[in-house]
């Protein structure tokens, strides 16, 4: 009897898990997001790089930019580029509109104080989405504040472990500091990085706090920044856009013309190397993101059970009622 209890009510168990989304995305996942596709709706994948497979996530529009994650990671963020939205995917693949009426988003950014960031590519500015993020402010950012201007195309961010923000500027073929906020205009500002041949688009800081950068020609170890000019590329033979490292600590980049994902984590040309990953269907740009380490802020949802989940879970822990009054 005891152990006709035990397995309804581990079945009931499994329906409560099975009834809902999964909760939150998992530390150490790749999502890649395509820049283009074939045939529109583009998909977003969950890269497997061990394995070299990509799954299914969710219908999105073209996005050359960054995919971030809510601390908790209950939801990630993807910037559309054509229609001047950003989306928000549940770990269960739902999309829904979470911001509209920026021009050419681009890079985005959660920082370690909670702003949101957006990189308008179209207008030259990054622009301070937190009232959005907070609930306060709908879901329009025409009225969002300026954090930072004067750039020319802005792509890519990022957070250094010691606090600075870097935003990579496609067409100055730069990367800039800034950190200042405050609606500054960095249209004559000194740059953290420079001396690129042509075109910058993503950045990283790996664990050991190295920071790439990804650009046309290759991609470069910038740690400490500077010029560099005539400087050799960490990694070459290809046209890489998006990095990120993954939970393994691979340093993983897509390539632009076919949506492969390679491991570039030692210094080579990558010319003739295989791909760990290949994304079918979709042009490979910026959007390459590792879910992080999650920080415990908001309590994961609850799954709820739908109608005939309820029924048959009312009938099992009845049946373990019967059982008990039996004994």
């Amino acid at each position: 009897m005891f152990e006709t209890a035990t397995r309804t009510i581990g079945l009931a168990s499994s329906l409560l898990l099975a009834a809902g989304p999964a909760a939150a995305f998992q530390a150490g996942e790749v999502l890649w997001a395509p820049g283009a596709c074939d045939t529109p709706p583009c998909f977003a994948h969950e890269v497997d790089a061990g394995a070299g497979t990509a799954v299914l996530l969710a219908g999105l529009d073209p996005a050359p930019g960054q995919i971030v994650f809510k601390p908790d990671l209950s939801a990630a963020y993807v910037s559309q580029f054509t229609p001047d939205t950003i989306v928000r995917i549940t770990p269960a693949g739902a999309v829904s509109t979470w911001a509209t009426a920026i021009d050419g988003p681009t890079g985005l950014l959660i920082t370690s104080g909670g702003t949101f960031l957006v990189a308008s590519y179209s207008d030259g500015a990054v622009y301070d989405a937190t009232a959005v993020y907070e609930g306060t402010g709908g879901s329009s950012l025409s009225q969002a504040p300026v954090f930072a201007t004067g750039f020319q195309t802005p792509r890519n961010l990022v957070e250094l472990s010691t606090g600075e923000i870097l935003l990579a500027d496609q067409t100055r073929r730069a990367v800039y500091d800034i950190s200042a906020g405050g609606g500054a205009d960095f249209s004559a500002a000194p740059a953290y990085a420079s001396g690129f041949s042509i075109g910058v688009y993503d950045l990283l800081e790996d664990g050991a706090g190295r920071i790439y950068l990804s650009t046309r020609v290759g991609v470069y170890d910038i740690t400490g920044g500077g010029d560099f000019t005539g400087a050799s590329a960490h990694a070459t033979g290809r046209r890489f856009m998006g990095l990120t490292v993954d939970g393994a600590g691979r340093l993983l980049a897509t390539e632009f013309e076919t949506g492969a994902v390679f491991d570039i984590t030692a210094a080579d040309d990558y010319s003739a190397a295989a791909p760990v990953a290949t994304v079918p269907g979709g042009l490979g740009d910026s959007a390459l993101d590792t879910v992080p380490e999650g920080s415990g802020g908001d309590p994961p949802s609850v799954p709820l059970l739908g109608p005939l989940a309820y029924g048959v879970l009312a009938s099992l822990l009845a049946a373990t009622g019967a059982v008990s009054r039996r004994r």
